[in-house]
C-alpha cells in the first residue's frame, strides 16, 4: 500500500472512531473511544512515524510478499 493512503486512512480514523464509533458503542454501555485532542494527535504523529520507517526504511532493504494496492 503506497504510504499517503496508509496516513490518509489512520488519520480518517481517528474522527471516525471518536465521531461515530464511540456513541453507537455508548448506547450498549461500552466504554470506547473517548480521547482527548492530545491522545488522537500523538496516535496520528505515531502512526505516520510508523509508516515512514515502514516504507522508506524498511522496504527499501526487504521485498514486501504481498501488495495490497
Amino acid at each position: 500500500m503506497p504510504p499517503f493512503i496508509a496516513i490518509a486512512l489512520m488519520i480518517m480514523w481517528e474522527p471516525f472512531e471518536i465521531l461515530i464509533l464511540s456513541p453507537i458503542f455508548a448506547r450498549h454501555y461500552i466504554d470506547f473511544g473517548y480521547e482527548s485532542l492530545s491522545n488522537s494527535m500523538s496516535d496520528i504523529l505515531v502512526n505516520v512515524a510508523g509508516v515512514s520507517v515502514g516504507y522508506y526504511g524498511l522496504a527499501q532493504h526487504f521485498a514486501t510478499p504481498f501488495h495490497i494496492f
